[in-house]
């Protein structure tokens, strides 16, 4: 398992943040885990038992801790948790991965986070895609899908998203500064706010007896789980998923453009469709705000199903 690192490297504060940014990482937050087929998987919970759920999912290679500025917003009202996807964050690892596998994933935290109630999912790009396997195994256990920057349909550009190395070289460095300035993001995209990317960053290493890496042991798309059948199986399903969708991209994503909101009609032509001015692929990182007032006013204008 991943050896936890300083917490002063980690949890130190960028000198540019704003106070709204401040407020957020000084909300209360318990680290919870469950073990999954043998595998442990850590999430984190915010707002305690017994509210209407809302369940965050990062995407490839990201963990648990990009939605620690954007969870507490919604804690007030909601049972927020936000996990760490197996080999990705501070969960275990695999021998294999499948798409079932991570929906297993996130179905169990959904079981086990204590909310009241099928649960919202929010999920980003990879996270979404995987989303929909979870909806799709157990759609009792969710209320209403919200996927962010999610391209369902490839066949524009071949069989699994560019922006990936499928087989990356695991790379260490010799001490927490400079594993964390060669933080990079994928797809590569400038970042506004440097206080949100430093936050980020941190909390994307670990120390090893090798040295300190990233938080990421498994490229999914090296899986064979992950080949063609994987994206035909999405366009089947996605129209098909017995749960309300709803689809938000920011305006100036790489991955997921105009023609992916074509896409999006053509598989789900009553669903929603946000546009987030400014925004490149990792949406709340160029407009954390801006996403929770879109994911607010989705989750309270938007009726999910009554069973």
């Amino acid at each position: 398992m991943p050896t936890p690192m300083n917490e002063s490297q980690q949890d130190e504060c960028h000198p540019e943040a704003p106070a709204w940014f401040r407020w957020a990482l000084a909300q209360p937050v318990e680290a919870r885990e469950i073990a999954v087929a043998g595998t442990v998987i850590r999430y984190r919970r915010w707002g305690g038992a017994g509210k209407p759920g809302l369940l965050l999912v990062h995407g490839n290679g990201a963990h648990s801790r990009w939605w620690d500025f954007i969870a507490p917003w919604f804690a007030s009202t909601a049972t927020v948790a936000a996990l760490d996807l197996a080999g990705m964050g501070d969960s275990g690892q695999r021998a294999d991965y499948t798409p079932e596998s991570y929906g297993a994933d996130i179905r169990a935290v959904a079981g086990d986070m204590d909310a009241a109630g099928p649960i919202d999912l929010v999920a980003h790009s990879f996270g979404g895609l995987v989303g929909v396997v979870a909806v799709r195994d157990r759609p009792d256990l969710f209320a209403r899908v919200m996927a962010i920057d999610t391209p369902y349909d490839m066949r524009r550009r071949g069989s699994a998203p560019p922006s990936f190395d499928r087989n990356p070289a695991k790379t260490y460095y010799p001490d927490f500064a400079a594993a964390r300035a060669r933080f990079r993001l994928l797809p590569a995209q400038d970042c506004r706010h440097a206080f949100i990317l430093d936050h980020v960053a941190r909390h994307s290493i670990k120390r090893t007896a090798d040295g300190f890496c990233w938080k990421f042991e498994a490229n999914p798309w090296n899986f064979p789980g992950f080949d063609r059948g994987f994206w035909n199986m999405l366009r089947a399903t996605v129209p098909i998923l017995p749960r309300p969708m709803a689809f938000l991209r920011g305006a100036d994503s790489a991955l997921c453009t105009s023609e992916t909101e074509d896409d999006w009609r053509r598989l789900r032509p009553e669903a929603p469709i946000v546009v987030l001015p400014e925004a490149r692929h990792h949406v709340w990182l160029d407009q954390p705000l801006e996403l929770v007032a879109a994911l607010r006013a989705l989750r309270a204008g938007w009726r999910a199903p009554s069973a």
